[in-house]
Parts: structure tokens; sequence; C-alpha cells
């Protein structure tokens, strides 16, 4: 390789292969001679690098630009570096929403991480890197490399940024084809649509510029490669095709610059020139190439001074080097260019040396027959040579594809179908190896390995579970950043007998594995093993396989950051979801929310049981108070005693979360009691979280799985604490709410009960009424009874009178009762207009000791309301003798109470009590709805504050204002039903109303 380059830099080498072996000599005692140069003594520790790509796969320019970063850093560090790679797939950015997804997992990603260099490779990689560093890598320097020099140029970078130019090639190629083909009159550009493709056009198009005077230049851009193709194979003689960039035609197809003007340069009739050196080989005549490995080598030792603390402001910012005219022989002679034409220092590559050339030493020092030998010789070896050398080509060029179809696949595929493609990778990557067996082995919770295994037919895949204990030496060593790699068992230590052990048991003869990852942030593996034979694995194998292993890695890293970052989000919908439920729950319909809660928790987590206990007061029992149970698995005990689970009740009172994977995890002795518990409930495992109440555990959230064992992750544990806390709340505001209730509903009968006695006088002379009937009646009865002969008829009228006063009577003692009695309220749904006439029945006498007229305005056909009877009777008896007191006063007009009813929207029917009185204060507006606030000389302040509250419970709002006629008004609106049933039963009317008879 070193002569190659020796040859490709002094052409003169070439002719002279005694002088170039002398010569090769001469440096390699020179270089030996030398003292070796510093590497990685002054960077003892382990440092990480992340390289960006705008595209979102291993194109052939990505590869020559970190085969040179990579060969240049990885000596340097006495540790190693860790590179993590990321295809940013910039092309399909088009939306903000994009942008941002890609840079919140960006940085999800390398939270935590630390990294100490970011090499953006190209402008599109490094703008975006530009817009987004402060998110993703704060602080973090750069060094950025094949980025154009007139897309930079008066771009602000800050102080830690610097880089590797490229620069602008394309006037140097055109100025080299004017100078074979003077005679060219009209250049063809051919571009692309995708961001680097656009990117080259602009910087291109600026160099260009200066050339219009003497050719005419002709840009195909956004076209389909059918119609470019069509385009370039009709072109006349007098024109040439200067090749930019084409990675994404017009309709969206997807190419490598190599693959793009390989088609290009078969269907053109003129020749192709371009301006990379990848391109060379694959059908362009040549010009002046820029060299991507330089750039990579280049951005490298810039990084190396970073690395080593000095500031990137203090690093300028270079060009790169590498560039030089380089030309196929093969395409000079398809359009019969002349190498005498090209320019000065011009390198020709792909030339067939000629046999004297080669041999003419031989054949002037020796005879004919050893010269003819000589010969004979000189050509196998040129041949096996030249062999190897197109092997090895092929080899890398096969790699190449290989890693950039891996790359593109594994970026794209869905999640869904991310273990599949992973398969195929492995297949072709196990075939392109030729080993029998190749697997990817991912690290999940508690340390067990899940893996995907491919094997060629007759070679059983490993299976799909492995437990970390089984390669104990070799995790230790992938954790440690380290390859391990064996041709025989006998290789492995002797102290690696338990992997020995499971490597015999695989059946595995000769293994190469590389870890995904070092340290806690170890991804994963990727091995390859050889199960029929025994195998080497060359140290050429590795940088490539390396390479694979970034692929694989990331495809891993994007599916965790994902499953997590998708797992999260679910989890803040269904806290936001059930935190809104019970923010405004009715304490009676928490119960029945907790239950329906802990399903979603059980769904969301697929476990088999989640369970709400409380603990009892003197810690001897827990009691199963909510519990959902997923179909099939046993439902959770009603109760059972704590000294039963020792262990778990000490841990729990004291605040500490208990979660076991496996009833093996609970400690042996101090658990003893649990585990023997657990068992005899069928609990596989569990995750407990204390419920507190202030500072008191007064019960747990616990869920368990019955069918098979789970991992409950660290991150588990304070999403569960904030459900936890939700459930102890909404039932601590439930037992509060229950008790606030019982004292409104011992207050409200109490205002009952005061109610009723201020109507002692009314109530008298309506009981009194009916009972004098019935004495005067039975007198009556007892008088007919003496006179012969009985008049029979008589008697049973009298008899009829009596009865129906006695009903009057009754009623009467029927609706005392009622307002009477103390019970919980039965919110049912009731005809309100009826309600209402039987308080206005109620008062009726009152109503007539006082002179007060009272007067009906029932709407026709209300709907049922949802209330308590009772209560909002009661609502309706206080206003209306609030009411009455408020016509008291001397001179007050009229003497009217108005009792009405009437639809308010759609939903809601209004009650409103209008009197005639003085009205209210504007002062005490304010206030007479206010606890034990009153105008009355006589007034406790607690009829309004508890019918207000009454109210409020109903779902409605009760309110005051004054008439513009004078008196006052009470109102309060209530919901209808939820049947929206109608009356049907009384009517009221609006047309004038009634008096209460």
């Amino acid at each position: 390789m070193f002569l190659g380059n020796v040859r490709r830099g002094f052409p003169w080498v070439s002719r002279y292969p005694q002088v170039s072996a002398g010569m090769c000599l001469c440096v390699i005692f020179a270089l030996l001679s030398f003292p070796p140069l510093a590497s990685g003594a002054d960077l003892p520790e382990r440092k990480t690098v992340v390289l960006l790509y705008p595209d979102p796969r291993l194109l052939p320019e990505s590869v020559a630009v970190e085969q040179g970063i990579r060969s240049t850093l990885q000596p340097a560090v006495a540790s190693g570096i860790d590179f993590y790679t990321e295809y940013l797939d910039l092309g399909l950015l088009s939306e903000d929403r994009s942008e941002r997804l890609l840079t919140r997992f960006l940085r999800q990603k390398y939270q935590g991480r630390k990294v100490d260099l970011v090499i953006p490779v190209a402008f599109p990689a490094l703008n975006f890197f530009l817009r987004h560093r402060a998110e993703i890598f704060p602080g973090v320097p750069a060094i950025f490399c094949a980025a154009n020099l007139d897309a930079i140029r008066g771009l602000d970078l800050g102080p830690d940024i610097t880089g590797v130019r490229l620069r602008s090639e394309w006037g140097a190629t055109l100025e080299a084809a004017l100078k074979v083909d003077p005679g060219i009159r009209q250049v063809i550009v051919i571009t692309g649509t995708s961001e680097i493709d656009r990117d080259l056009e602009a910087a291109a198009a600026e160099d260009l510029g200066r050339y219009r005077r003497r050719v005419a230049l002709t840009y195909l851009t956004g076209l389909p490669m059918a119609q470019v193709l069509d385009a370039v194979a009709r072109l006349p003689k007098d024109s040439t095709v200067l090749f930019v960039s084409l990675l994404r035609d017009g309709a969206g197809r997807l190419f490598t610059n190599p693959e793009a003007v390989s088609l290009i340069a078969r269907a053109s009739n003129v020749p192709v020139y371009s301006w990379s050196e990848t391109h060379l080989g694959h059908g362009i005549v040549g010009g002046r190439l820029a060299s991507f490995e330089a750039q990579g080598i280049r951005a490298a030792e810039l990084g190396l001074r970073v690395l080593r603390g000095e500031q990137p402001k203090n690093v300028p910012i270079v060009d790169g080097e590498g560039a030089a005219y380089i030309f196929d022989v093969r395409q000079l002679r398809r359009w019969g260019i002349g190498e005498n034409r090209l320019p000065q220092g011009s390198i020709v590559r792909y030339q067939d040396p000629s046999l004297w050339a080669h041999y003419r030493g031989y054949v002037v020092g020796g005879v004919l027959i050893l010269g003819v030998m000589s010969l004979m010789w000189g050509l196998v070896l040129q041949r096996a040579g030249r062999r190897r050398v197109e092997l090895s080509l092929d080899e890398r060029l096969r790699f190449e594809s290989l890693l950039s179809e891996l790359s593109a696949g594994l970026i794209h595929v869905s999640l869904n179908a991310l273990d599949d493609e992973i398969g195929r990778g492995l297949r072709q990557v196990g075939e392109f190896l030729k080993v029998d067996r190749a697997n990817l082995h991912e690290y999940v919770a508690e340390g067990v390995v899940v893996r995907i295994s491919w094997a060629v037919e007759g070679v059983e895949p490993l299976s799909r579970v492995m437990e970390p204990y089984q390669f104990p030496w070799a995790t230790e060593r992938f954790r440690g950043g380290h390859i391990v790699r064996f041709s025989r068992l006998d290789e492995l230590p002797e102290h690696a007998v338990i992997d020995r052990q499971s490597y015999q048991r695989s059946g595995t003869r000769s293994d190469l594995s590389l870890p995904l990852g070092a340290g806690h942030s170890l991804l994963g593996v990727l091995s390859f093993d050889s199960v029929r034979t025994e195998r080497t694995w060359p140290d050429e194998l590795l940088p490539r396989l390396q390479l694979l292993s970034e692929v694989f890695a990331g495809a891993l890293e994007r599916r965790r950051t994902e499953l997590a970052l998708n797992e999260r989000l679910r989890f803040e919908a269904l806290l936001s979801e059930l935190s809104a439920v019970f923010s405004g729950l009715p304490a009676l319909e928490i119960d029945h929310e907790i239950t329906r809660g802990l399903r979603r928790i059980v769904d969301f987590l697929e476990v088999d049981r989640g369970s709400l206990v409380k603990f009892s007061e003197d810690r001897l029992w827990a009691t199963t108070s909510h519990s959902w149970t997923a179909n099939g698995a046993a439902q959770a005990p009603s109760a059972i005693a704590l000294d039963q689970l020792p262990w778990t009740a000490a841990r729990l009172h004291g605040g500490v979360v208990v979660r076991f994977s496996r009833l093996e995890e609970l400690p042996e002795e101090e658990a003893a009691m649990d585990r023997r518990t657990y068992l005899a409930l069928g609990i596989k495992s569990r995750v407990e979280v204390p419920l507190m109440i202030g500072n008191t555990v007064v019960g747990a959230l616990a869920l368990s799985t019955l069918a098979a064992e789970r991992a409950w992750r660290d991150e588990l544990v304070p999403r569960l604490r904030l459900f936890g806390e939700m459930f102890a709340i909404s039932l601590a505001r439930k037992q509060s709410e229950l008790e606030a209730q019982g004292l409104r509903n011992d207050l409200a009968h109490a205002g009952r009960v005061a109610t009723i006695g201020e109507l002692t006088a009314s109530l008298s002379h309506e009981l009194n009424q009916p009972l004098t009937a019935i004495l005067s009646n039975a007198q009556a009865g007892q008088r007919v009874l003496e006179t012969a002969p009985v008049d029979l008829e008589e008697v049973g009228e009298i008899l009829k009178d009596i009865v129906e006063d006695d009903k009057r009577a009754g009623e009467v003692i029927r609706r005392l009762r009622s307002l009477l009695k103390k019970g919980d309220p039965q919110m049912r749904a009731l005809d309100l207009n009826e309600a209402l006439v039987e308080v206005a029945r109620l008062v009726s006498g009152d109503a007539v000791v006082r002179g007060v007229s009272i007067r009906l305005e029932l709407a026709d056909g209300l709907p049922l309301v949802l209330g308590d009877r009772v209560q909002l009777q009661q609502v309706a008896l206080n206003l209306v003798l609030n009411g009455m007191d408020a016509m008291r006063e001397p001179g007050t007009r009229d003497r009217v109470l108005v009792l009405g009813t009437a639809r308010a929207g759609a939903k809601t029917v209004r009650v409103e009590v209008r009197d005639s009185g003085a009205g209210i204060n504007e002062g005490d507006m304010a206030k007479i709805f206010q606890t034990f606030y009153t105008t009355k000389p006589d007034g406790m302040g607690i009829g309004l504050a508890i019918s207000r509250s009454i109210v409020d419970v109903h779902g409605g709002r009760l309110e005051a204002h004054n008439n513009p006629d004078g008196g006052a008004t009470f109102s309060f609106a209530l919901p209808i039903g939820h049947d929206g049933g109608h009356d049907g039963g009384h009517d009221g009317g609006h047309d004038g109303g009634h008096d209460v008879p």
C-alpha cells in the first residue's frame, strides 16, 4: 500500500521498480531510526467522539472520511475511543416537528453521557449542529470537515468550533476539461434534490460563474434519473458533463454518487468529469479530485489537539489537502484523449504497465533464457498480485455496499419490523463473513440478555433469552469495552470455566464478539460463531466489524430510546387523564374511578393484578379496599394478617418501596415468612408502593404478576408513587367530604327544625281545621243515629266527610315528618312544580295570618330535575318565609309573594321567589349568604348559608337581586335529570298564574 501511494505521488517511480524498492527500504530505515511519535501516552482516559453525517446511510464519501478519522484518532488514545455515529437523514426533515423529534431523540440519547468531541461531516450536518448544539451537546467542542469553503464563509462558528474546509474544485475540473478539449462550448452540470445535493450545487454554481463567458452552463437539477440519462445520451459533440452530486433524484429515488455517476457515464455520449476521488473508476474521465480520506485525517489531527486540551479558538480553520489532477486511463482511451493533453503533474490511474518497462533491468542483465523465465515469473506474480488487489477491492466494495444497505434499512424501518430487519442484516453479514452463526445480544432489565440469532442450514440458532451468569468472564470483558475472540476453546483463560462450558453447550468452536457500548451503557454484543469448524479472525477484519457494530448499536439505541419515550408519553397521558378525572370527582364516585384507574394501570403495565390495601389502625391487618384482576387471574384476598408478611410490612410502614422480580430476590432469612406467603398466594413478582397521607402510611398500591416473572425498572417506581399519591389524596378527600356532608346534613336538619318552629301557629291552624271538622261530623253522626228511623244515606255522607278530613290532617303530618326526618340525601329525579306546591300549601296558613298572598307561576312541561326532595323543599321554604318576613313592615303595598319556575337553557330549570318588600340594602348584598350574618333582629344567620350549600351540592347557585319595581328576588337553577323526562303532572301555567287556595 505504501509503495502504491509513493507511485501515485511520484509517477517516475513506476518506470524504475528497482529504484522504488530501494527508496522504500531507505524510507523504512529512516522511520525506524526516528523516535516514535507521542501516541496515547498523554491521553490515558477513554474518550467519546460523536460523528454527525447528514445522510441516512454510509456513503462512500462518509466511509472515506470515517476511515481517515479512525485511523488517526484510535492509535492516539491509550485507553481507546468510543465512537458514536449518527446518520441524521436531514433530507427527510421537511417539517419543524420532525427536526424537533430528532433533536429530542439525540438529547435523550446523550443525556448524562460525557462527550469529548463532536465531528459534523459536510455543511448540512454542521448547520444542524449549530442550530441545536445548546440543546444536545452544550459546551462540547466541535471539529467540522468536508464543509464547502463557500458555505461556511461568513458563518459565526463561535470560539470552540474549528475544522477543515473543502475547497471548491469544480472550476479547476472544468479548466482541465477545456484544456483537454478546447472545442467544448456547452457544459451540462448535474445535481440532485437532497440537502447535500443542493448545498454542493450552490457552491459549484458560485465557482463556475466565472466561466459563463467561455461556455454555456446548463444545470440538470431535480430530474428523475431516467430523464437525466435520456438527456445526456442526446448531447451534441461540443458538450461535456460535469457531475456534482445526485444522492436523490426528482422522483425521490436514493443513490450513492458512485452509483449515479456510473449510470450517467454509461449513458452519456460525451465525456463526464467530476470533483471527488470516490467517483474515479465509475466512468468519469477525471478532474481535480478531492480526497475525503485526507479530509478525515486532517480533521482528526485538529481533533487530537483539542482532546489534548488545546482550546479550539487557538486551532485555526484549515483548507483540506490531497486534491490532485487524477484521470482514468480507460476513459481517456474511450474518448481518444492523449495523456499529453492533461494538466502538468496529472496522475493517471488503472494503467497496465508494459512488460519491457517492468522487466528491462532483468532482460539487459541476464541471458535470454533467464530473461524469459524472469518474464514468465514476473507475469505470474503480476497476475496473482492483480488478482489479490481485485479481490480486495471487490470485497471492500461489497462490504461498503453491505454497510450502506444495513444502515439505510435499520434507520428507516418501523419499531414493529426492527427485529425482522436485524435478523435479515445478521443473515447478510453472516453470509458475507462465511460464518455459521451471527447473533445480536441485547442487555435488558436485570441483566437479562435477549438475542436475535441467524444460523446457516443445519446449525441451530441460539435461544431467545440468556441469563447473565452464563458468560461471566466475557460479560466483564464487554463492560470494559474489550473484544472477545478465540479460534479454539482452549484459548480461553483458565478462570473462564463457566464461559467455556456455555460455549460448548451452544456448539461454538470459534467466536468473535464486539461490545456495543461499554460500562453501564453497554447495549449488547454483536457476535459471530463458527460451529462446524475452527477458524481464525484476522486483525484487518476488526475495523470493518466495528463499523457494523455501530450500525447495530444505533438500531438498538434508537429502539430503546423510542420505546422509553413512547412509554413515558403514554404514562404521562394516563396520569394526566386520571388526574383530570379525580380532580373534580364527587366523593360518591371516587371508589368506582379508583377501580377503573387500577384497571388502566394493570393494562398499561401488562401485569395480572393491581390492588389498594388499607392498613388497620393497630397495624395488624391489611384489607383490600379496591382491586382489579386481569382475565383468568386469581382475585386478591379480601384481607391478610400483616404478621404473615413481617418484612414487607416493616418496610412499607417505613415508607420504603418493596419490589422483587422473583421470590429468590427476597432476603433468605429476614423475609422467609413473606416468601412462603407470596408462594401460597401464587405471586411470582410484585411491587408495593406505600400510600401516605401526611407522614402516615395508611396502605399500599400493589401490582403483581401471577403467571410469569417480570422486572420492575427503576424509573417505574417514581411513576407508581405518583399514582399512589393520587389515590391516597382522593381517598382522603372522599373521607373529608363525607364527614363534611354529614355535618351539612345535620346543620340542614337543624335548620328545618327551626323553620318548622316558626310555622307553629300556621301548622296548628292547618291541623285544627280537619280535626274540628272530624269532631263536628262525629257529633252530627251521633245525633243522626239517635233518631228513628236512622237516615243511612246521611250517615254515609258524614262518614265520607270524616275520612276526607282525616286525609287532610294526615297529609299535613306527612309533610311535617318528611321535613323533620333525619337521613342521608336521596338524589332522585323529581317534579319541581309538585314539590313547590307542597311548600306553598305548608305555609298557606301562615301567609293568611300575615296577610300575604302567595302566587304560583309554574311553567308547563318542565323536565324532571335530579335532587333530594326534602332538601330542595327546605330551600324553597326558607326563601318563602324570608320573603314574607320582608313584607311585614307597615306600609308594604300588595304583599304578594310569587313562587315561580321556568326553563333556563337546554339543561337547567330555574326557581324564583319574588317578594314586594323593601328589598336588600346594597351593603348587605355581598354578605347575606355568609354564615351567622343576618338582618333580622331575632335571626341566627344560618338559613341562607344552609340554603346556598344545599344548592351548591345539587350543582346550582343561589343568587339574589333587587327588583326594579321594589322588593327582592332569590333564584337558583338546577340541572335536569339524566333521562330528561317531562313532568306531565302539574299544570301551573305562566298566563297569570294562580293563588294558593
